[in-house]
């Protein structure tokens, strides 16, 4: 009786026990800079001008803090307001200052590059090794007219949103979509003769 009465005991000690039981959950895994950039450009799909030509309630937030008020043409505005967002979300600063010219990107990044930050591949680079373009890179395009020196600096800026396969990658990107008037997905081509590179500081 009294050796029943003892593993009754222990019985429900153990219950009591288990019922008090530590569970031990992992914490979430931080995203890496490249995940926040791409995760806060898809956020963002289907933004459009909604107040006229190259002007937008969210566009105007691009441009907050800048000399620049739309309209004005957004694709640099908005990549680099995701650079900042994504950094925000981190708690870092800014891997690379951003720009109203996505031509100035290109050239951070490549400066980044050379200072041992992150990586800039050129267009024949990519073409050769297509695996060098990663999610989450940004996607530089020259959009000048070579006939008007004064476009020299026009160009166009995205976020890539997956790897190269088959020659062609998909992007974010801000004033894009079928009438330019949109953070649109799009698909893009590694041998467009217009594209200038990609690259990333993070």
């Amino acid at each position: 009786m009294q050796r029943k009465l003892v593993g009754a005991l222990c019985a429900s000690a153990a219950a009591a026990a288990a019922s008090f039981a530590v569970v031990v959950v992992a914490a979430p895994r931080r995203r890496t800079f490249a995940e926040a950039l791409l995760a806060h450009a898809v956020a963002d799909l289907e933004v459009r001008e909604d107040i006229g030509p190259n002007d937008g309630r969210r566009i105007r937030e691009y441009f907050a803090g800048s000399r620049v008020t739309p309209p004005a043409n957004w694709c640099a505005a908005a990549v680099s307001f995701w650079l900042r967002a994504a950094a925000r979300e981190l708690t870092i600063p800014p891997p690379i200052e951003g720009s109203l010219q996505a031509k100035q990107i290109a050239t951070q990044l490549e400066r980044a590059a050379q200072a041992g930050r992150g990586r800039w591949t050129s267009a024949p680079e990519l073409r050769r090794d297509p695996a060098a373009l990663r999610a989450g890179d940004v996607v530089v395009w020259d959009r000048s007219d070579p006939a008007k020196p004064e476009t020299s600096w026009f160009g166009h800026v995205g976020v890539v949103a997956g790897g190269a396969a088959g020659g062609a990658f998909d992007t974010v990107e801000g004033n894009s979509g079928p009438t330019g008037d949109r953070v649109a997905r799009m698909r893009r081509r590694l041998d467009d003769p217009r594209l200038l590179g990609a690259g990333r500081a993070w």
